[in-house]
């Protein structure tokens, strides 16, 4: 009996040792409750008032939801903050925790910028405190298998109001609306107090706009807000397109302020009904870059070559003549991944490229998920007007091209942007030396925000020596940390294209030269 006695007796305290465990946060264990993205790295964050999901262990003895409203901010034991202040509660469990974040902390509003600092508590204890990244808005968007990728959590409105769920089988129709739900879009004006439903008169609405990109086609919501009768769940009523892309996965994201969602598909089909694929398109691009900063010579010049063959669904036109072009605002972190159905980077086997400056070169393609990408370093140096022979060995679904890139010249900057202070801040204007006909100079003015660049952009004849940008003309913010970016490129009517067996659409081959004044400082 003894042996029993002392096992027995070892299990109780094993058990009671288990209970007494404090709680733990996992590493890049708080993320947003719709994308799944964590709120740990670099332009990933939670938003005042939207939901969020923790995972961990020994975060509650048991697993409970709650019953009812306002959310309790202790449930089953378990009690959350976020900066000092109690998050209401939607579910806990031993290991995973969904809350909404408090709208304020114990010191004020969020601010736009900054770190929510989250513990759980439960009677054994407190866990470690983690930080996280908050901003204004962070959005992630519904899925209906709960992944964060796939199909949205996605509603059809028909002209009659009938509302179904958006599938293979019941598309949406170009024309009419749908509606979108996702968390972290931002502030609402009537807002009520947290762990209470929005409420539908007033509706709860964003002060900004929001807007909606079906496989890039921009279209801007008829609303967006909190969705009535729910907590922390942010809804936006946008309309189809007239000439969206058609398909079983369309990749669909949105956009509030600075942040892009995750993409998840959408599927549309005029008429609405049974959805169908169109055929695949593929193009290709090369680009040989040689980039460098002039106001700080401790940054190394960089050569480089590029290469990606894009397949997808609907594809018939190549990307934009001239690249890096942007006015606006734009990410700088990319939104969270997904793996989109039928889209694809072809594999194009090894390419080989030689040239002025340049001994024969190989670069194998990067393979990661079944998609290539080519992107080599060169030696300093490298890349310089002369003709360049790139050739591949082609792939499974590439055959094999052979192509000559004749590179132009770049420019001398005659301006001078040193690192610091700018004064005088606008106009921005640069001159140069140099420029050949056939080629352009794009001045682009950039603010580097917390996870969002800030882009104003111009563009001229390389032959014309100077270009200005004027205040009217720029988006840009004051701010810490501002760069001016002058590239050369080809125009329109120079861009060199190649084709191969398996470019539905043929390639372009192009070369830039990239000039850059960094560390600046705003007014």
């Amino acid at each position: 009996m003894r042996p029993f006695r002392i096992v027995v007796l070892c299990a109780v305290c094993a058990s009671a040792s288990l209970l007494a465990q404090k709680p733990v946060i996992s590493l890049g264990g708080i993320v947003n409750a719709a994308s799944l993205a964590p709120a740990s790295g670099p332009g990933h964050a939670i938003a005042p008032g939207s939901i969020a999901s923790l995972f961990g262990q020994n975060l509650a003895a048991t697993t409970a939801s709650a019953s009812g409203f306002p959310l309790p901010t202790t449930l089953a034991g378990t009690s959350l903050t976020v900066n000092g202040v109690a998050a209401p509660l939607f579910f806990v469990s031993p290991d995973q925790i969904n809350f909404q974040v408090p709208s304020a902390t114990d010191s004020g509003t969020f601010t736009a910028y900054g770190r929510a600092v989250v513990i759980v508590t439960t009677a054994a204890g407190s866990s470690d405190p983690v930080i996280a990244d908050s901003f204004m808005s962070a959005l992630g968007l519904f899925t209906l298998n709960a992944t964060g990728c796939g199909p949205g959590a996605i509603l059809n409105v028909k002209p009659d109001g009938t509302v179904s769920v958006n599938s293979p089988a019941n598309s949406a129709s170009p024309g009419d609306y749908i509606e979108i739900f996702g968390t972290g879009f931002g502030a609402v004006r009537n807002a009520q107090p947290d762990g209470v439903p929005a409420t539908s008169d007033p509706l709860e609405r964003f002060g900004y706009g929001v807007a909606a990109f079906f496989d890039g086609e921009l279209s801007n919501g008829v609303f967006g807000g909190r969705a009535p009768g729910l907590v922390g769940v942010d809804q936006m009523n946008v309309i189809v397109p007239l000439d969206v892309r058609q398909g079983c996965a369309v990749p669909l994201q949105a956009q509030t302020r600075s942040t892009l969602s995750q993409p998840v598909t959408v599927s549309i089909h005029a008429g609405g009904g049974q959805c169908v694929d169109p055929p695949l398109g593929s193009a290709g691009q090369i680009l040989l870059k040689k980039s460098v900063v002039l106001n700080d010579s401790t940054v190394p010049e960089s050569d480089t070559l590029t290469a990606s063959f894009p397949a997808s669904p609907g594809k018939t036109s190549l990307p934009p003549a001239v690249l890096g072009i942007f006015d606006g605002i734009q990410d700088a972190i990319p939104a969270p991944a997904c793996p989109i159905p039928g889209y694809s980077t072809l594999n194009a086997g090894v390419i080989t490229m030689t040239g002025p400056g340049l001994s024969p070169t190989q670069i194998p393609p990067a393979v990661s998920n079944g998609n290539a990408s080519y992107r080599a370093s060169l030696p300093t140096g490298s890349i310089q007007p002369g003709a360049y022979q790139i050739s591949s060995t082609g792939g499974a679904s590439l055959g094999p091209f052979q192509t000559v890139l004749n590179a132009g010249a770049g420019i001398q900057i005659t301006s001078q942007f040193p690192k610091g202070p700018l004064r005088g801040i606008f106009p921005y204007t640069v001159n140069w030396t140099g420029g050949q006909p056939g080629a352009v100079v794009t001045l682009q003015v950039i603010a580097h925000l917390f996870n969002y660049d800030q882009i104003s952009d111009m563009q001229v004849s390389a032959t014309a020596g100077t270009v200005t940008l004027a205040q009217s003309q720029s988006f840009v913010e004051f701010g810490p940390d501002i760069e001016i970016r002058v590239t050369v490129s080809p125009d329109s009517a120079h861009i060199q294209t190649f084709s191969a067996s398996g470019l539905t659409l043929g390639g372009q081959a192009q070369w830039q030269y990239e000039y850059r004044f960094i560390r600046l400082i705003g007014d």
